[in-house]
């Protein structure tokens, strides 16, 4: 379901998610549960702005989890994330730290939940989760879980001032995310780190056409040249020396 979400064939994913829930609602209700807050048809009802849907359907998801979003921790997001959209910030803030606390940081789901709290402008949550969403899967070498969590570190540094070391993130988030061929993955990096150049006043200018699309030139106020290549190359090799081998390959 979730697949024919991000191919863009939201009828189907709906679809086939609701209906295999009903199918295992009353065999199998975690299941069931499971594929309401994790499938592609809440993203489905969110793309089309559908908010009360969503809400609705995440509900029903704890009720068949056994009445508490606690006891399955992708519902618990599922909650959440709703409830954050509906405006019901008390409870997506309660419903949210109650899950943080079991999570595995090691997990994308881990990393998910700060999106959230960053929604929610709990940014001293957001920070101390995605630290340590960090420093595990760097110990680890999970580049996919790394990538991400990196990429919302770097969109909290953005709303709390720290520009540079928003940049040095996304281009380290830039990094991680092209060795694993998510060409959606990649252009949202890619738009967020222009997006961040821009806010510190510097002209992309692209390079030859050869390139993969984060191989660009900048120029600061002073019309310097900075090479985006160059510091992504240091990044990788700096986290290369603190960390050891993590199987990334060079990029010509």
């Amino acid at each position: 379901s979730y697949l024919l979400f991000d191919q863009g064939d939201l009828d189907a994913a709906y679809d086939l998610a609701v209906a295999e829930a009903e199918r295992l609602e009353k065999t199998e209700p975690q299941l069931a549960a499971a594929l309401l807050a994790g499938s592609g048809a809440i993203h489905v009802l969110h793309h089309r702005l559908d908010i009360h849907a969503a809400t609705a359907m995440a509900e029903r998801a704890r009720s068949l989890a056994g009445g508490s979003e606690f006891q399955d921790l992708d519902v618990g997001w599922a909650l959440a994330w709703t409830h954050a959209l509906s405006g019901r910030v008390t409870d997506a803030l309660h419903g949210a730290r109650s899950c943080i606390d079991r999570v595995d940081v090691g997990t994308m789901l881990a990393a998910e939940f700060a999106p959230l709290l960053l929604g929610l402008e709990d940014y001293s949550g957001a920070r101390d989760l995605l630290e340590a969403v960090v420093a595990h899967n760097e110990s680890v070498g999970a580049l996919v879980t790394l990538a991400y969590a990196l990429d919302m570190m770097a969109r909290l540094q953005v709303r709390t001032g720290e520009f540079g070391r928003a940049y040095a993130n996304s281009l380290e988030s830039l990094q991680f995310t092209e060795p694993t061929g998510n060409q959606v993955a990649l252009a949202a990096s890619l738009a967020w780190l222009g997006w961040i150049e821009a806010a510190l006043g510097r002209q992309p200018r692209e390079m030859p056409p050869n390139n993969k699309g984060y191989d660009i030139e900048s120029t600061t106020p002073n019309g310097d040249l900075t090479r985006v290549r160059q510091l992504v190359v240091a990044a990788r090799r700096d986290f290369a020396a603190a960390a050891g081998p993590v199987g990334v390959k060079e990029c010509a």
